[in-house]
């Protein structure tokens, strides 16, 4: 039976049946917050009322894998993503980063740079959450020792975190927006920065004026100093780690397709993390298939950069 013959329910049995199918959903949920379990759910109750309203199991079942078709370009990107994350952190990329962020963070500009840094973490890590709860809580720390109030830093660390996340390619929302909308990774993230670019200039400018009154010269950042200290002394930080970022950027600006682009990245990083950190093959392949865990001896620090590999994208996926 073709598409065109299938006959349309009726407008009751349809609002019956999606209201059904989101109440099983919320339901699941709210029992417990598992979304898997809770969608499947949802998938089998929908199949129900396809066959009460007199649709055979195969053209149910056709399509169910046509609706799957839809994310297959998502899944394969989040599969890679999870390897490149791995395979940045194995390699030095963001230690590198958070380093030399932390390393100009001076007093006079602590609001808008916790908002920068906030963003390129969450670039680099593809989640906002993540960053919030890891770099947010360290820029939290300096926040009170420069006598800043912590409402106004949180505001900068989310707002940075959030657009770091909306515009990063490794951000699993990004991802699965552009595949269901069917448009390329690069091209949607292009398209946002239409209204992100212009939304973070006026932030910057803003945590500069409201950040230059909360001032005072006993300004405590020995909590950057002991993570510098942790950085330095647990990696080879290295200007080198971040041609793997870069080279992704720009296979971007080049329109090559994101799978692509984020596999050279993934060799790349690969291949660094081996000259600079001295990681064998195994370690590699490890943190691809699991992801980087660290082990610094500093609990804040390793929550950062214990991230990556494609087991840890399979809830996603």
């Amino acid at each position: 039976m073709k598409k065109s013959e299938i006959k349309k329910p009726a407008l009751k049995s349809a609002v019956t049946a999606l209201t059904t199918v989101i109440a099983v959903i919320l339901i699941s949920i709210r029992t417990i917050l598992v979304l898997e379990s809770a969608l499947v759910l949802g998938a089998m109750t929908a199949a129900v009322f396809a066959i009460l309203m007199g649709l055979s199991w195969h053209q149910i079942e056709r399509g169910m894998i046509s609706g799957i078709k839809n994310a297959i370009g998502a899944s394969l990107i989040l599969i890679i993503i999870g390897m490149v994350i791995g395979s940045w952190i194995l390699s030095g990329t963001i230690q590198t980063m958070i380093y030399y962020g932390l390393n100009f963070l001076s007093p006079s500009i602590f609001l808008p740079a916790a908002f920068i840094l906030a963003a390129i973490t969450s670039i680099l890590i593809g989640s906002s959450f993540g960053t919030i709860a890891t770099m947010g809580i360290v820029l939290l720390g300096v926040a009170e020792g420069l006598g800043v109030p912590k409402a106004i830093t949180v505001g900068a660390i989310v707002s940075g975190a959030m657009l770091g996340d909306k515009i990063s390619p490794m951000s699993d929302s990004t991802n699965l927006t552009a595949a269901m909308s069917s448009t390329d990774l690069f091209e949607h993230i292009k398209s946002m920065l239409y209204i992100s670019a212009p939304a973070a200039l006026i932030s910057l400018i803003l945590y500069s004026i409201l950040g230059a009154s909360y001032l005072d010269g006993g300004a405590d950042l020995n909590q950057i100093s002991i993570i510098m200290e942790n950085l330095s002394s647990n990696f080879n930080i290295s200007l080198w780690t971040l041609i793997p970022p870069a080279l992704m950027l720009l296979l971007s600006l080049f329109k090559m397709p994101a799978i692509a682009s984020l596999s050279i990245s993934f060799i790349t990083a690969s291949i660094f993390a081996f000259l600079t950190q001295g990681a064998g093959f195994a370690e590699i392949l490890n943190a691809a298939a699991n992801g980087y865990q660290a082990d610094t001896g500093m609990e804040l620090l390793d929550n950062l950069l214990t991230q990556g590999g494609i087991n840890n994208m399979m809830s996603t996926v």
